[in-house]
């Protein structure tokens, strides 16, 4: 029989002592009550309230009372009595604009906007990480921080054992029912033990799991690795990472083992690793000691036809040394066909087009097509921004020096010097044309949009000036705008969308294939960037961009409230007759793009801060926020991160760029999602 061996994990490297014990589902789970409430005013100063000391990963909850509605007041933890805020590593406040957030780092933020009253109670659970220094908070049923970053002066501590209230302004903050949840839960291998394996949610796209991982000895050889099922041989595991016999870490490539930290490992110390593994093209990457990143590692030969993954397996082949893994956490994407890492391409940030119901990804230099399964058929030596139209042809967008060549032969900046190239090639990406505009050296260009007739618009802007051009499928000018323009689109049809922003207010306008006004609406604003239109399926016009002050649409007034990080995502329909349908305030900070699928949904992509969040959210026609994706669905452990372009076929699938991150360092992903 096993027997059972507690592991205390301390922060940062962690001792522990391993003796020769065997121990499987190592699990030590205790609550303990802390005593009466305590409270704190503006007269108080700081008040502590002593907790056993705390190491690795647990939780504290408590009832909080705050006496006044708008009051600058907290509760934090500390390692020891806290006299100052930056003793303070974790930490819930009560801001002045009432509303409840926490410190990430070096600044303040939310997950959600959580307001709270004078006199009303309520439950904060906290859930702390000290051997990756995050930490979580829950609001009642509502989360406010998610692996929010201790304090910037906490990012070394080792252990937490003070809980701390103060008051700056307002009335007194109460604190009750407080309770310390200690659990850690970790599985050990002894040498000739054999694999201990771990069932994780399976998936067929992409599997990532996350643990911690303690080697027994120096010198070991200690496999943690992932499979199909349950592995009783080496063979069956698909990818893997060790303590090599040599005192470095490596992972599996293939059929051998290549170094990927550079570092030599520490017996009885706590090592934190990342595996984020494609299904599809049988390779994965390693997040290791000291956020250091090896792409591109080769499935096991013996695996390289696996199509899902859902188990984790570790052993100690050693003489000497047990091997035990804690906080072993992971799963599998919902919702994909696949995810690649972009790597695997070369490419850094992408533009996305579909044509011929194939995805095209542009970089500055080429662009390369996709077959079903996100592998390249064929590229060519062209690339910019890209937008194609319903015929398949395929417009590229770029900056030039001296002289470009597109397909077509060279062109040379424009009289006035303006060097922005538009390059048009048909479905066989067979170049058509090569245009150049612009009258100034400092033109750029934004905001490209086509047409099923091979018209193409975009917006040129030379510093503050700007104006939108539509090319005929030829390539020369049908129509120019003679005022400032700083968004446009194109329907089916030809006809214009066209967004204005300026301080006091957003227009919005459709014209005719030639540029006549059909309708315009303007909406009197205060603090609101225009970032671009867009016409739905449906033939409705909507527009998309930041608010950090009010929008007055049709009978209502719109406010982005008192958000500490700038802005909030503003998207708003009207009508195909110009009619005001709805305005919303999205739950992102930054929207990156916004497209429209075939069945009339918009679909918005882009960022959350504090932390930052990669999403995806979907609307439907009457604003009702039907769908969201993000790193909970696609790839569990990795939410944080940024989002990229995107781009819907015809049948639904959504291919889109994002940028995850896991401690310092950022991954490049590529996905084609299921219809949804």
């Amino acid at each position: 029989m096993s027997r059972h061996r507690w592991v205390v994990l301390l922060g940062g490297l962690h001792a522990v002592g391993c003796g020769g014990e065997t121990a499987q589902s190592l699990e030590n789970v205790r609550q303990t009550a802390l005593g009466a409430c305590v409270s704190a005013d503006e007269s108080t100063g700081f008040v502590n309230q002593e907790l056993a000391r705390q190491g690795g990963v647990f939780s504290l909850s408590f009832d909080v009372t705050p006496t006044a509605a708008a009051s600058d007041a907290l509760v934090g933890v500390a390692l020891g009595p806290a006299d100052a805020y930056a003793d303070l590593a974790a930490i819930v406040r009560f801001n002045p604009a009432g509303f409840i957030d926490a410190r990430s780092g070096s600044s303040y933020g939310a997950v959600n906007a959580i307001p709270y009253s004078a006199g009303v109670t309520r439950h904060v659970y906290l859930s702390i990480d000290l051997i990756r220094r995050v930490y979580s908070a829950r609001i009642d049923d509502q989360d406010l921080a998610r692996d929010f970053a201790f304090r910037s002066e906490q990012l070394s501590t080792v252990a937490l054992d003070s809980l701390a209230l103060k008051v700056d302004e307002g009335g007194a903050l109460s604190v009750c029912n407080v309770n310390l949840h200690t659990s850690q839960a970790c599985n050990s291998a002894t040498p000739g033990q054999g694999f201990v394996n771990t069932s994780l949610p399976p998936a067929s796209p992409a599997f990532t799991v996350g643990f911690t991982a303690i080697p027994g000895a120096q010198n070991m050889d200690g496999v943690m690795g992932f499979s199909a099922g349950e592995v009783s041989s080496f063979s069956a595991l698909a990818g893997a990472v060790r303590f090599s016999p040599s005192g470095v870490i490596d992972a599996l490539d293939g059929s051998s083992y290549t170094p990927i930290s550079g570092a030599e490992y520490i017996a009885n110390a706590a090592h934190r690793f990342l595996i984020v593994a494609d299904a599809v093209d049988h390779t994965y990457s390693v997040i290791g000691v000291d956020d250091v990143i090896t792409n591109g590692l080769s499935f096991r030969p013996q695996q390289a036809s696996v199509t899902s993954l859902g188990n984790f397996a570790q052993i100690s082949d050693s003489a000497a040394g047990p091997l035990t893994v804690c906080e072993l956490h992971g799963g599998g994407a919902q919702g994909a066909v696949w995810i690649h890492e972009s790597h695997r391409y070369d490419y850094g940030r992408l533009s996305l087009a579909i044509s011929e119901g194939r995805a095209l990804m542009s970089d500055a230099t080429r662009t390369r097509v996709l077959d079903s399964l996100g592998h390249v058929t064929r590229e060519i030596p062209y690339g910019g921004s890209s937008v194609a139209d319903a015929q398949g042809n395929l417009y590229l967008f770029g900056k030039f020096e001296a002289s470009y060549d597109g397909g077509t032969g060279p062109v040379y900046p424009t009289a006035g010097g303006g060097s922005v190239y538009v390059s048009k090639y048909d479905a066989e990406l067979r170049p058509i044309y090569t245009r150049v505009t612009g009258t100034t050296p400092e033109v750029a260009f934004k905001s490209a949009s086509a047409d099923a007739q091979g018209n193409v618009a975009f917006v040129l802007e030379s510093g503050v000036t700007s104006s939108a051009v539509k090319l005929d499928p030829s390539g020369e000018t049908r129509w120019s705008s003679d005022y400032p323009v700083d968004a446009i689109a194109l329907n089916g049809s030809g006809e214009i969308l066209v967004g204005v922003s300026q301080a006091d207010s957003l227009t919005v306008s459709k014209l005719d294939p030639f540029g006549r006004q059909l309708w315009t609406q303007t909406f009197p604003t205060q603090g609101v960037d225009l970032g671009g239109v867009v016409f739905s399926s449906l033939g409705d016009a909507a527009f998309w961009g930041d608010i950090y002050g009010q929008i007055e649409f049709g009978d209502d007034t719109f406010r982005a409230g008192s958000s500490e990080n700038g802005s909030l995502g503003l998207l708003g329909l009207l009508g195909a007759d110009g009619t005001p349908r709805f305005v919303r305030l999205t739950t992102m900070q930054s929207i990156r793009r916004t497209i429209s699928d075939h069945s009339g949904h918009l679909l918005v992509v882009g960022t959350s801060v504090n932390p930052d969040q990669w999403r995806l959210d979907r609307y439907d026609s009457s604003g009702t926020l039907t769908a969201t994706r993000g790193g909970d669905e696609l790839l569990p452990g990795l939410f944080l991160g940024s989002s990229g372009d995107v781009a819907v076929d015809a049948a639904g699938h959504v291919y889109w760029q994002f940028f995850p991150r896991s401690g310092g360092v950022s991954l490049n992903m590529l996905a084609k999602l299921e219809p949804f």
